[in-house]
């Protein structure tokens, strides 16, 4: 079957200027934020890997752990926590770059139902999709300035916690951004275990 790769623009209306908080936001600063946890493969793809009718940023809730944390292609890209939903566009906005994936997988995966998701360990009361926590960390990044995913700041030192732990003072980013993405369609539908499949496939080459 032939692969066609289809660019196209996904534009996320503006939002509003930054909040104080952020506008202020320095390297050594403390952030605390709840929010939904997605990796960065998802977030430039415009749509979710395991569901490709449901656009990233407007319904990260149903984003399953298994492809959030099983997927090498999606683990591997990288995470980020997302900031609230904007009532206006429906559209979560990106948040904070977190710098350790081993640490989000650790946790994640615990946090997460065995099951749908092969390597979480989470029991039969844990969810399986909309991975949801409270991240507490050191800013060390403020991003390269760009509307893009290296443009927002990136948290080290980070502790994860569950959404249900509020922060004392949340740090909540509005970004705004004009991204390109590119969607990869196929006659069949691109899966999680096709992604995987194709990203073997590419490193055998």
């Amino acid at each position: 079957m032939k692969l066609l790769l289809k660019t196209t623009a996904l534009i996320l209306s503006q939002l509003g200027s930054l909040n104080q908080a952020n506008a202020n936001l320095q390297i050594g600063d403390i952030v605390c934020i709840t929010g939904y946890v997605m990796d960065h493969f998802c977030i430039e793809r415009g749509t979710l890997l395991d569901n490709g009718s449901v656009e990233t940023l407007k319904n990260p809730e149903e984003h399953s752990y298994h492809c959030l944390l099983d997927v090498g292609i999606c683990a591997e890209s990288g995470y980020q926590v997302l900031g609230d939903k904007d009532p206006v566009t429906g559209m979560h906005s990106l948040g904070y770059r977190l710098d350790d994936t081993d640490a989000v997988l650790e946790v994640g995966r615990a946090a997460g139902r065995k099951g749908i998701c092969t390597t979480c360990t989470g029991d039969s009361s844990s969810p399986d999709y909309g991975y949801e926590a409270t991240v507490k960390g050191t800013v060390a990044d403020l991003g390269d300035g760009s509307d893009g995913l290296s443009g927002t700041p990136m948290l080290t030192n980070f502790e994860m916690m569950s959404s249900d732990v509020a922060c004392e003072r949340a740090i909540t980013p509005v970004v705004t951004s004009e991204a390109t993405v590119v969607n990869v369609i196929d006659d069949t539908e691109l899966t999680p275990e096709t992604a995987e499949q194709k990203e073997l496939a590419v490193g055998d080459e």
